[in-house]
């Protein structure tokens, strides 16, 4: 997953989705996304040595996000979704390894 920022705000976002189909070609996503870059501090993120604490990011965002009303939920979806791991063939790995806890700021 790729995010590039554009001159006049925004970002494009290029996703090479993998096929579940072995040796099979993968698919490129292309997606535009308009914002404003907020001082929220998520761009200010400083990973652990496990190199896992991606995980914990997008479990703060999301709840931030659900905090503030912009998706539901209770939470138990997001923290569940964090914990899968995936191949980059798309299977599911039996077990995840644990992870930890970056820093904002």
């Amino acid at each position: 997953l790729l995010h590039a920022t554009v001159f006049n705000g925004g970002s494009v976002r290029l996703d090479m989705s993998p096929n579940p189909v072995a040796g099979e070609l993968a698919t490129l996503i292309v997606k535009r996304l308009d914002y404003n870059v907020s001082t929220d501090g998520y761009h200010n993120y400083r990973y652990g040595n496990a190199m896992l604490e991606c995980r914990y990011w997008v479990y703060v965002v999301m709840k931030d996000f659900r905090d503030a009303g912009w998706i539901g939920g209770t939470g138990n979806e997001t923290y569940s979704a964090v914990c899968l791991t995936w191949t980059t063939g798309g299977v599911q790995m039996p077990k995840t390894p644990v992870w930890t806890q970056g820093t904002f700021g």
